[in-house]
């Protein structure tokens, strides 16, 4: 993957890279993440060990959801559809 302090900017982007950045951001920011209710992805132990607390963070929170079937799909690359919805699903959460 990448080294640590490795940022890599001309890279896509996973799914599970994406959660992590949208935790730690919120971390850094002090954004309250609302607590919901946790699901398990039936591909739930394909997620990074690195990435698993924050997915299941952002997940709680109704800001990431999974894939029709069920899954997380942790490596693939986030599409800009998802993203989008992840901004807007984000924003108000942080703007309070």
């Amino acid at each position: 993957m990448f080294s640590e302090g490795n940022f890599a900017p001309n890279n896509n982007i996973t799914r599970e890279q994406m959660a992590v950045m949208l935790h730690r951001y919120a971390e850094m920011r002090d954004v309250a993440l609302p607590q919901g209710a946790g699901v398990s992805f039936i591909d739930q132990a394909s997620i990074s060990p690195w990435a698993s607390d924050a997915v299941a963070v952002i997940q709680r929170a109704g800001i990431v959801q999974g894939r029709d079937d069920g899954r997380f799909d942790p490596q693939a690359t986030a599409t800009r559809a998802e993203v989008a919805a992840i901004f807007a699903r984000f924003l108000p959460i942080a703007m309070n």
